[in-house]
C-alpha cells in the first residue's frame, strides 16, 4: 500500500472543522458507513485523505447551493399564489372537505447569512390543510437520511407547502434557530410579520433534529 504523507491526511478533528459538523458525526456518519475511505490509523489516531474530505466538502457545497436556489424558488412561487383560491372541497352531501396539502421540512446548519447551507435532513407529510405545525412534526418523524444528526448551536429550517394535484405552493416559511445557555431560540418567518417562538430547553449532545422535533412540538 502507498505510504501517505502527513500533509495528505487530515484527523477526525480537522475534517469536522472543515465540514462544521462534530466529530462524532464524523465517525458516526462517514467513517463507520465507509462514505468516506480509506481511513488510516497512526499512533492510535485515525486520518482520511485529504483530496477525499475536500471533495466531499464541495460536493456537499453544490448540493446545498441547489437546495437554496431551489427554496429561493419556492418563496417566489408562494408570494405569487398565496393569494390564490384555496382548493378546499365539498363532497357529495355538501359537507367541507379540507385540501390536501404536502408539506416539506428541510433542515440546513447555519444561518442564511452564508453563500451555501449544508443539508442536514429532508422529511415530508401529506394531510389536510387544518393546522401549521402537526404536518410540520410529522415530517420530522423519520425524515432522510436517517441520522445520527450533526450537533449544531445555529440551524435553520424550512417549510414548504404544495398542493399535489397541481404542485401549486401554497405557503413557505424559515425558521431560523439559535441555541445558547440550555434554550433554544426560534424565529419564524413567512410571508406574515416575523414572530419569536418560546424559548424551548435543550440538553448538551441534543442534535439539531431532536432541537427542531422539541421546538415544533412545543407550539403543535
Amino acid at each position: 500500500m502507498k505510504k501517505q504523507r502527513v500533509c495528505e491526511l487530515m484527523t477526525v478533528a480537522e475534517v469536522a472543522q472543515l465540514l462544521n459538523v462534530t466529530r462524532g458525526y464524523i465517525v458516526q456518519t462517514l467513517l463507520r458507513k465507509h462514505v468516506m475511505q480509506p481511513v488510516f490509523v497512526i499512533g492510535g489516531r485515525r486520518y482520511v485523505l485529504r483530496s477525499k474530505a475536500e471533495a466531499y466538502y464541495v460536493k456537499r457545497r453544490r448540493i446545498a447551493r441547489r437546495a437554496l436556489q431551489q427554496l429561493a424558488r419556492v418563496s417566489q412561487e408562494a408570494a405569487v399564489h398565496r393569494d390564490a383560491p384555496n382548493a378546499d372541497m365539498t363532497d357529495s352531501d355538501g359537507h367541507y372537505v379540507a385540501a390536501t396539502v404536502l408539506t416539506t421540512v428541510s433542515v440546513f446548519l447555519g444561518d442564511c447569512s452564508g453563500e451555501s447551507l449544508p443539508l442536514v435532513c429532508t422529511g415530508t407529510a401529506t394531510g389536510p390543510d387544518a393546522t401549521v405545525w402537526r404536518p410540520v412534526a410529522l415530517a420530522l418523524r423519520q425524515p432522510s437520511p436517517r441520522g445520527p444528526y450533526p450537533v449544531g448551536s445555529v440551524f435553520t429550517i424550512f417549510v414548504h407547502n404544495t398542493s399535489p394535484a397541481d404542485s401549486c405552493v401554497l405557503s413557505t416559511l424559515r425558521i431560523d434557530v439559535v441555541c445558547r445557555k440550555g434554550l433554544a431560540y426560534a424565529s419564524v418567518q413567512s410571508a406574515n410579520p416575523r414572530f419569536d417562538l418560546e424559548p424551548v430547553p435543550v440538553v448538551i449532545g441534543d442534535d439539531v433534529v431532536t432541537i427542531a422535533r422539541k421546538i415544533i412540538a412545543s407550539v403543535e
